[in-house]
């Protein structure tokens, strides 16, 4: 804006000194000049004072636009008082912020300089100067959730601001931007045409409040009755002593009282384990749901197991059955785990094409144990059944908020839910969404609301308070312990990165992909952009990756030729040695091919060894025969066997080839070191040197920060981004 120069015209009487505020625009009289305007607003904008221009007409000029004000027109004719020498017209076009601000803190100051101001009676902008005093209650709305009101006390009278709070909520992206000056102020309307101008600073705390309780979008805060914040008495339950929720909450399952292990438990449960079991109980007596998200191998089943088997005992079950919906791999597993722990419950499991279409007949059992693929077939079957509980084994597997599974499975009734899995967050945290939309649905509220509060800011690392208060949000629904803390019986674990140089002709092989796959993939995101490139990504990263582990992976002509693999002869080299030591061996790939080859030089070594994939029959079988001794070197692929297996009779875990996502490679290698492992356990990572798995590893060091600080060590999203792809195809 610019004022004109006619604006600073001046009267040296020295008399009067006026402000009138009208339903027009901001209308100053003075015959003083403007530089007592400066003097007198110098303390609500200290900038003014120290201009060090010596022309007041640039004092002048800089102290207005300061304000925001602006001239609208010159007064020839006005009614203001007739010993007025000057008068001018200057405004704020409307803006709430402007007109508050002013009447907030530049009249008072104005006042004080012995200013008189006049409030005409059609003036629309009436500005409470008071320190209005704020309020917060709980009204009751159903038998789960309360209704939040947060207001102020005007004149005696509460008024409540919630419409206005949230409005600024859903427009707001950066709370930052609340508080930017010292005079920053948002103006909330009390009551037509009354304005309580508040300072940002102030606001900010009260915003960051509403943020960790919103749910969704809808017009009001929902509070439910687990929440701290309901167990206070009277109003101000965010002003009050409950404003500790804030700091409280991580510390919520060291207060859970202990309970006494359910009789018919076949096992002891270590302490850790103990915890685990109040704290279910703990939720399920507050009618919440929860995720138990232990470290693989501390016992996630024998503590559900226990919790279960404790319901069953009290009565509380009423012959309700409970659902177990689990990866194919373990539905055996928990049929043999309640054998073993629980006798007295009778588990069946729900599979196969002689499954049951009789709802009755799926009642009979305390447990029915299923998986995620017949939850979506068989949906309206159990939609009929009134379950108990509803268990998710491996819980990541209904990740994709979009996916069939994660649809059906929300859908399926129960009086309890509980999800387990060690990698809560494996890519992004909408996937900490997906979960928690089953578990506790309305924790999180939308999933539209959680990105654009959460999931956005926290990614893009624009926003750690948020990270910090999603955290707080979901602590007391997590329970979430890792092993080296805990289970403080199991012995060392050491993991060794090898880094392996590939000779001449296999290194030619992979900078002649990595040069034809990095011009594809550029060219592929100019034409469809990133986000549309992710199938061209990932091919041009697999046929990297497939020449690092071994040429005869790599379907190119080209690649026929090379006749030599680094890799594959070091792990030989390392099979041979660990043997001689009399060490046991796991080795984990992600190509089932890969491990054909591995199996095929073993043999020619003359090496015992057993084989698990996809396409294995009868997987316990064979898992029994490396526990008696049968072979001593087990391969196994990494999503075949990654998950759900006890191998504790092993002491060497070797992963051929590196994945995305640490977790991954965390649940292989907890087949061995877990509960049970007397030996210490050597993890062996082969990684080709300047290649593109050599960058992974650095890709996931830096991913790994955001799941550490939400949920803890052990789960680290990835999600890549443009630059990380260039990164990945870059020449070491």
């Amino acid at each position: 804006m610019r004022l004109s120069d006619s604006l600073f015209s001046h009267s040296s009487t020295g008399e009067a000194a006026r402000l009138t505020l009208t339903a027009e625009p901001i209308t100053i009289a003075t015959d003083r000049g403007y530089d007592q305007v400066i003097a007198a607003l110098a303390t609500y904008e200290p900038s003014i004072a120290s201009i060090s221009d010596p022309t007041l007409e640039r004092k002048e000029r800089f102290m207005l636009e300061s304000l925001g004000l602006r001239e609208l027109e010159y007064l020839s004719d006005c009614s203001l008082p007739p010993d007025s020498q000057a008068e001018y017209l200057v405004g704020f076009d409307n803006d709430a912020t402007g007109i508050c601000s002013f009447g907030r803190f530049a009249i008072p100051q104005l006042e004080k300089q012995g200013w008189t101001v006049d409030v005409h009676p059609d003036y629309p902008w009436k500005v409470i100067d008071e320190e209005a005093p704020w309020y917060s209650s709980l009204s009751q709305k159903d038998n789960d959730w309360f209704s939040l009101e947060l207001g102020v006390r005007v004149q005696g009278k509460r008024v409540n601001l919630m419409p206005a709070l949230l409005e600024i909520l859903g427009q707001t992206s950066n709370l930052e931007d609340l508080c930017r000056g010292r005079r920053k102020i948002v103006p909330l309307e009390v009551s037509p045409g009354t304005y309580l101008a508040v300072p940002g600073s102030q606001l900010k705390g009260v915003m960051q409040t509403l943020v960790e309780l919103y749910r969704g979008d809808t017009n009001e805060i929902l509070i439910h009755r687990t929440d701290p914040m309901t167990q206070q008495d009277g109003e101000d339950v965010i002003f009050g002593t409950s404003a500790k929720r804030r700091t409280t909450s991580a510390a919520t399952t060291s207060l859970v009282a202990k309970v006494a292990a359910p009789h018919g438990l076949k096992a002891t449960l270590r302490p850790y384990q103990e915890e685990g079991l109040a704290w279910m109980q703990d939720l399920r007596a507050k009618g919440t749901g929860g995720i138990m998200a232990d470290d693989m191998g501390l016992g996630k089943t024998l503590q559900t197991i226990a919790h279960i088997l404790k319901e069953i005992e009290s009565g509380r079950t009423k012959d309700c059955p409970t659902l177990i919906v689990a990866p194919t791999s373990l539905l055996h597993n928990w049929v043999r785990e309640f054998g073993k722990f629980a006798p007295s419950v009778e588990c069946q499991i729900h599979h196969g094409t002689q499954r049951t279409k009789d709802a009755a007949s799926l009642r009979k059992p305390d447990i029915i144990v299923t998986t995620y693929a017949l939850a979506h077939r068989d949906l309206e079957l159990l939609q009929t059944i009134d379950w108990y509980y509803v268990v998710l084994d491996e819980a990541h597997y209904i990740k994709n908020s979009s996916g069939q599974s994660h649809r059906s499975i929300c859908e399926i009734p129960a009086k309890h839910r509980l999800a387990l899995t060690g990698t809560p967050i494996e890519n992004n945290i909408g996937e900490l969404w997906s979960i928690f939309h089953f578990a506790q649905p309305q924790l999180l509220g939308s999933l539209g609301r959680f990105r654009h509060t959460y999931q956005n800011p926290i990614e893009s690392g624009q926003s750690e308070w948020k990270l910090e208060s999603l955290r707080k949000l979901i602590d007391p629904f997590v329970m979430r312990r890792l092993k080296e803390d805990v289970a403080k019986e199991l012995p060392s674990k050491t993991v060794v990165v090898r880094a392996i140089e590939l000779d001449e002709p296999q290194r030619h092989l992979y900078e002649s992909i990595r040069l034809a796959a990095h011009k594809d993939v550029r060219t592929t995101i100019r034409k469809r952009g990133f986000n549309q490139s992710t199938i061209a990504i990932l091919d041009a990263l697999l046929k990297l990756r497939q020449a690092c582990c071994d040429p005869r992976l790599v379907k190119i002509p080209s690649a026929r030729r090379v006749k030599s693999s680094a890799k594959l002869d070091t792990l030989l080299e390392l099979v041979e040695r660990q043997l001689n030591q009399q060490r046991r061996i796991l080795i984990f790939s992600q190509f089932t091919k890969m491990l054909d080859i591995i199996s095929l030089e073993l043999k020619k070594k003359s090496i015992t060894h057993l084989k698990l994939t996809g396409s294995s029959t009868n997987r316990q079988r064979i898992v029994d025969q490396f526990d008696k001794g049968v072979a001593n070197v087990f391969l196994l692929s990494l999503k075949a066997a990654g998950v759900g297996l006890n191998l504790v009779s092993a002491d060497t875990v070797i992963h051929y080839d590196p994945w995305w996502n640490p977790t991954t490679q965390a649940q292989a290698t907890d087949r061995a070191y877990r509960i049970g492992q007397k030996k210490p356990v050597v993890v062996y990572k082969l990684i080709t040197a300047g290649s593109v798995e050599e960058r992974m590893l650095q890709i996931q060091e830096k991913k790994r920060s955001l799941a550490e600080a939400m949920i803890g060590p052990g789960s680290a999203p990835l999600r890549l981004s443009e630059d990380d792809i260039n990164d990945l195809f870059t020449k070491a």
